[in-house]
């Protein structure tokens, strides 16, 4: 995935991943246990990149991809 996923930022890489794997934000809400206003709020242009690497690291272990990448 990391050809296409260049020059973006975490958000950006998170949002390329649910699209090519049909997530949706409330999976990303179950898997990481945050509520969905939480997860809104990560993709929120104005307060995006504040994930934790406890979130990430749910992301990348639920959905199979490396933690490299998506940042």
């Amino acid at each position: 995935m990391n050809g296409i996923l260049e020059g973006l930022d975490t958000t950006g890489k998170i949002k390329v991943l649910m699209a090519a794997k049909g997530i949706t934000q409330v999976d990303l809400s179950k898997v990481t246990g945050l509520s969905l206003g939480t997860i809104s709020n990560r993709f929120d242009p104005e307060k995006k990149d504040q994930w934790r690497m406890d979130e990430l690291k749910k992301i990348v272990d639920a959905y199979q991809v490396e933690l490299t990448d998506i940042i």
